[in-house]
């Protein structure tokens, strides 16, 4: 399988990558800078550029391409952000000049429109509001995307931690949390999900919260 792949050079991105090769992916990346991209390999093509930038266009980098993978990201932020948004927007323009069908796109638990009682109560009731803006964009990347006619899939992980996968992921579709306190997941075993969902068995057109 051709994948392009948004964000490689981010800690999950680059797992993501790993898992694509190992599975026999070919890989385009898009990176703003390739001195970060930490694995290099004759079946990964690197395409410079920013996907907030008007000016690149993105369609060379998806022409070919069986499926696209959006694992991008940004700090969190006081600030207004438009990285999900903007960047889902501009990447289902170029899937719809290009043809290309199969999207993955990594969200979050806390796109929650309101208080989840299956969320930590310290998320929800400080971290959730304190970073509310940077959740909204989020959020509108997801409504962005299912209203798209693309074969979509987003994937709400928890709080992301940097360990070895303790075994697959557990999944509950149309959710924002696997269950109550179900709170983290390794940025591993969010990894090994999205590369599997490439597959011919993987989920379409539902957003499935995960756990370890």
């Amino acid at each position: 399988m051709k994948l392009t792949l948004f964000g490689a050079t981010g800690p999950t991105g680059a797992l993501i990558l790993e898992k694509a090769l190992a599975a026999g992916h070919t890989v385009t990346v898009i990176v703003r800078n390739p001195e970060r991209l930490r694995l290099r390999d004759e079946r990964v093509r690197v395409v410079c550029g920013d996907v907030l930038d008007p000016a690149f266009d993105l369609t060379p980098a998806l022409q070919g391409a069986d499926a696209v993978v959006s694992s991008l990201g940004a700090p969190y932020t006081l600030k207004p952000i438009n990285i999900y948004s903007e960047g889902a927007r501009r990447i289902l323009a170029a899937m719809l000049t290009t043809g290309v069908q199969r999207f993955v796109a990594i969200s979050s638990g806390g796109t929650h429109p309101g208080w989840d009682r299956d969320s930590p109560l310290f998320f929800e009731a400080l971290l959730k509001r304190i970073f509310r803006k940077f959740y909204a964009d989020m959020r509108l990347m997801e409504e962005l995307i299912m209203a798209s006619p693309v074969d979509w899939l987003i994937l709400r992980p928890p709080q992301l931690v940097d360990h070895p996968a303790p075994g697959p992921a557990r999944e509950r579709d149309n959710a924002y949390m696997v269950a109550r306190g179900a709170a983290k997941i390794s940025r591993d075993a969010l990894a090994d999900a999205v590369v599997r969902h490439l597959g011919p068995d993987g989920k379409r057109r539902v957003a499935v919260a995960l756990a370890e």
